[in-house]
C-alpha cells in the first residue's frame, strides 16, 4: 500500500514538472505566428442619398435621428439637473485617526454602539 501511494505522488509530481515545462515552453520559447489579416470592415447602411440611389429609409433614418438627439438632450438636461443637486447637499465627514478608531473598537468590545450624529 505504501509503495503504491509512493509510486502514485512521484508519478503525479513527474506530470506536474512536465506539464510546467510545457506550459513555460508554449508561453515563452515557441515562435509566433503571424496574425491571420482581416477583411475590411462592411458598411453595413447601404447606400445613402448622396450617391443618387433612392433610399426608402431615408425618412425613418432622419426620424432616428432626430429622436437620438432628443434622448441626449434629455440625458444631458437630467445630468445637469443631478449635478446641480449633488452640489447643493452639504455632506458631514468625520475624520478618525487610527488611535480613534482602535478605541471606538475597544468601546464596541466592552460596550455597546453608540452612534453620534
Amino acid at each position: 500500500m505504501r509503495g503504491a501511494r509512493k509510486r502514485l505522488c512521484s508519478a503525479l509530481i513527474v506530470a506536474y514538472g512536465l506539464f510546467s515545462l510545457y506550459a513555460a515552453y508554449t508561453v515563452f520559447l515557441r515562435p509566433r505566428r503571424p496574425a491571420a489579416p482581416r477583411p475590411p470592415p462592411r458598411d453595413r447602411r447601404g447606400p445613402r442619398g448622396e450617391s443618387g440611389e433612392w433610399n426608402p429609409w431615408e425618412g425613418d433614418e432622419k426620424n432616428e435621428l432626430l429622436a437620438s438627439q432628443q434622448r441626449y438632450e434629455a440625458n444631458l438636461k437630467m445630468i445637469q439637473n443631478a449635478r446641480s443637486r449633488l452640489e447643493q447637499t452639504s455632506l458631514r465627514v468625520q475624520i478618525w485617526g487610527k488611535a480613534a478608531i482602535g478605541k471606538q473598537i475597544q468601546s464596541v468590545s466592552v460596550n455597546h454602539l453608540t452612534f453620534q450624529m
